[in-house]
């Protein structure tokens, strides 16, 4: 008998220190070309009992992909939330993860007007000039 209360405790505990983790939501932006220079960043929040009164952690998610690619943009965001419950439920764990890539901007000399945002017409042949 003793073997058995030894061996239920065991499985309990197992149990009960186990964590199952749960993915409530995956959003994609559109990949781009050029892939050189992942950048991600992550926020995580701990909660008891599931009483979750705010979401502010995630407002400082921007501003850390942001500080990662100085002098570019981040595109191709994948952003993750996932949930992990400990101990039966008891205690929780949020967190929110983005990934995305690091594009630097490229100067379009010849294309753009400095002075406005149209095409120059001047800078592209005539379509009747254009071989294929």
């Amino acid at each position: 008998m003793s073997k058995l209360l030894k061996l239920s405790c065991i499985i309990g505990l197992s149990y009960a220190l186990n964590a199952c983790t749960y993915t409530n939501a995956v959003s994609l932006t559109n990949t781009p070309a050029d892939r050189k220079q992942p950048v991600s960043a992550s926020v995580k929040k701990n909660i008891f009992l599931g009483f979750n009164f705010d979401n502010d952690q995630v407002q400082t998610l921007t501003t850390s992909l942001k500080e990662k690619c100085q002098g570019g943009e981040v595109k191709g965001i994948l952003t993750k939330d996932v949930t992990t419950l400990y101990l039966f439920g008891i205690f929780w764990a949020r967190e929110t993860i983005a990934s995305g890539y690091c594009v630097k901007s490229k100067a379009t000399a010849g294309l753009m007007n400095e002075t406005s945002d149209e095409i120059e017409v001047s800078q592209w042949k005539d379509a009747s000039e254009v071989k294929l």
